[in-house]
């Protein structure tokens, strides 16, 4: 059951409107989620939820980044999505005692700063060439 799953989200991310329509869902249920964690009554609510709402987002989050990061990051819901929900609910032990959730939770930002690590390394190698080639080579 958990491969199929996987292939269906598989699926949605590598098609382009699907991803989008994916990460606005992420995003309804992030505000949602944000929400709830808000009110008074929170530690009941979240009693309640299954953890799969919180790991589903953060399955997502990680397939679209590792399948085409420039396009997770251009969209405006993933900021505030990855701030308030993942970065903010990662020390909520509260709400969310799960370690396993809170490991889904971190694996999003490892991801996130592996992509990051990679664009850097790209650019870094990118000017060391560039810088080089223009003029330089040919006189």
């Amino acid at each position: 059951p958990m491969q199929r799953v996987a292939v269906g989200l598989r699926i949605a991310v590598d098609v382009p409107q699907q991803q989008d329509l994916l990460l606005r869902f992420a995003g309804l249920v992030g505000a949602w989620l944000t929400h709830l964690g808000a009110q008074p009554d929170a530690m009941r609510t979240f009693e309640k939820i299954p953890e799969h709402v919180v790991t589903d987002i953060c399955e997502v989050l990680q397939l679209c980044a590792r399948a085409e990061p420039q396009r997770l990051l251009s969209c405006p819901l993933v900021s505030p999505l990855v701030s308030n929900l993942v970065c903010g609910w990662l020390g909520m032990r509260e709400l969310l005692t799960s370690p396993f959730v809170r490991y889904s939770m971190a694996e999003v930002l490892h991801t996130f700063v592996s992509i990051d690590e990679l664009s850097a390394s790209r650019d870094l190698r990118f000017r060391q060439f560039g810088a080089l080639m223009p003029g330089q080579l040919i006189s």
